[in-house]
């Protein structure tokens, strides 16, 4: 078993602590704990948590875990989502400086180095953010992304995935919320930026976030999408702006989920915008028009429905 090298100039420093849960990420899981261990700051502790994948991900962290001792893992019994598998690591954490990443994406060998410095020379700040890369399922860059601090609080808010916060921050703001999942990162830096100020760090894309079929973001586009507005929604100190914000929001979705032909989507929207929102008029106007072509849908996708369709022929 190995470690940083106890001579080098960046094994000294305070310790950062990366918390990567995972589950089922074989794909990629060797790509991102590599691009850790090629970081040119040295120390630093790795805390795997594997949300009771059921692939191969438990043999390849374990191969990691016994090649460094700066690595170590977690397991959960049963899948208990990404809010949970966060708070299992930082609680098991020990370092100064906190961040985390994805089984799927990657740090540039930079990336905890600039963010230390950057925190170190900003002592007034309790976490700064990075510009980031964008990439295929093959790793090609597709566009570089500047993320947005509090442009007008809570509103317009990106901090993205390039990020590292002081331990007092996490110590003030606790754990992740696990009512928020696939939003609770947002969620999280909404509760920061009511409580620190972050510094947006520009001169580096340090991070690479990698776009494919079966990343979370993109599978579930409109739960995220409305995660978030409920996670802006507890920000709104007025009750009825609060609902109209939920309103708009979910309306806006359903609309977009109904043009792309998503009409499942559109209808769930319909009915948050419904019963978070209290947009009777809209709504059920949206759900009364939508229910032809998600009945016919729902027809297709059975064995009637296609029977139907075969019989009435092209």
């Amino acid at each position: 078993m190995t470690g940083p090298s106890a001579t080098g100039p960046l094994a000294k420093g305070p310790l950062v602590s990366i918390v990567l849960p995972v589950y089922n990420g074989r794909r990629y899981l060797r790509d991102s704990i590599n691009s850790c261990l090629r970081q040119t700051y040295e120390n630093w502790e790795l805390i795997v948590v594997d949300d009771a994948s059921i692939d191969e991900t438990p043999v390849i962290i374990a191969e990691f875990v016994a090649s460094d001792d700066r690595i170590r893992a977690i397991r959960h019994e049963g899948n208990r989502k990404l809010p949970a598998a966060l708070n299992t690591g930082f609680a098991d954490s020990r370092g100064e400086y906190l961040t985390w990443t994805s089984d799927d994406n990657m740090y540039e060998p930079e990336a905890i180095e600039l963010m230390v410095d950057s925190l170190q020379a900003n002592p007034h700040v309790g976490m700064v953010f990075c510009d980031h890369q964008e990439i295929d399922a093959e790793g090609a860059v597709v566009r570089i992304r500047r993320p947005y601090g509090p442009k007008d609080f809570p509103y317009c808010v990106w901090i993205g995935p390039c990020f590292m916060y002081r331990r007092e921050v996490y110590e003030k703001i606790g754990d992740y919320d696990p009512d928020i999942v696939l939003a609770e990162d947002h969620e999280y830096w909404l509760r920061v930026l009511s409580h620190f100020e972050v510094l947006h760090f520009p001169e580096a894309t340090p991070y690479k976030y990698r776009l494919h079929p079966n990343n979370l973001t993109e599978t579930r586009r409109f739960h995220v999408e409305m995660q978030m507005a409920r996670a802006i929604a507890r920000y709104i100190p007025s009750r009825p702006e609060r609902r109209r914000y939920l309103a708009a929001a979910a309306c806006g979705l359903a609309w977009r989920a109904r043009q792309q032909g998503c009409y499942r989507k559109a209808l769930q929207c319909y009915l948050a915008g419904l019963v978070e929102g209290g947009a009777y008029h809209v709504a059920v106007l949206g759900m009364i028009k939508l229910l032809p072509h998600w009945l016919f849908t729902t027809m297709r996708k059975s064995r009637l429905g296609k029977g139907l369709v075969e019989a009435e022929g092209p």
